[in-house]
């Protein structure tokens, strides 16, 4: 049998192996409920993985250009990027699907898998890419939002009709002259 065809006939089999593979990356209750809830807008975690993962194979199986496979990966990856994932954590789904392919495809194939493993390589680079991009992007956020909520407070704490009587001011009593006790 042709390795495409091959690929084709057990692509349900490596789909669902491989989704099982990423929802066991979270807490037990979390995956339970990434894997049974089905709902996009119940679970859109759950939702946009299974659909993302399911295009992402689609296009390794058929050969698509590997940009327009890591724009599937690029929803996936920004997921986990703002989730309590270590870099090697939010990539790893990447790696078990080389372990899910090899499992489920017989060993004669073992030349054609090569070729598909470097692609899922590749890929695999791409997403480490794509989520160090996505924490640069997260840290540039959270910089903006501190220096937002710095100048509001700046603002409101020098607007006029706000003086504050010394006897409403904050003490620092090691500054001003007051003792510990």
């Amino acid at each position: 049998m042709d390795f495409q065809k091959l690929l084709q006939k057990k692509k349900s089999a490596i789909l669902e192996k491989w989704l099982d593979e990423i929802f066991n990356s979270y807490h037990v209750n979390t995956a339970e409920f990434l894997r049974v809830e089905g709902d996009r807008f119940a679970n859109p975690v759950g939702y946009v993985i299974a659909r993302n993962l399911r295009k992402i194979l689609d296009g390794l199986i058929e050969g698509s250009d590997m940009q327009a496979i890591s724009s599937y990966l690029e929803d996936i990856i920004k997921i986990r990027a703002v989730q309590d994932f270590t870099p090697a954590e939010a990539l790893s789904f990447m790696v078990s699907l080389k372990k899910v392919i090899t499992s489920e495809i017989p060993a004669e194939t073992e030349a054609d898998v090569t070729g598909l493993v470097s692609r899922i390589d590749h890929l695999t680079l791409l997403a480490s890419d794509i989520y160090a991009a996505t924490k640069k992007k997260i840290e540039q956020l959270k910089q903006r939002e501190r220096i937002k909520n710095h100048v509001l407070v700046s603002q409101a704490w020098q607007s006029p009709g706000r003086e504050i009587a010394s006897s409403q001011a904050p003490r620092n009593d090691m500054t001003d002259g007051g003792s510990l006790q």
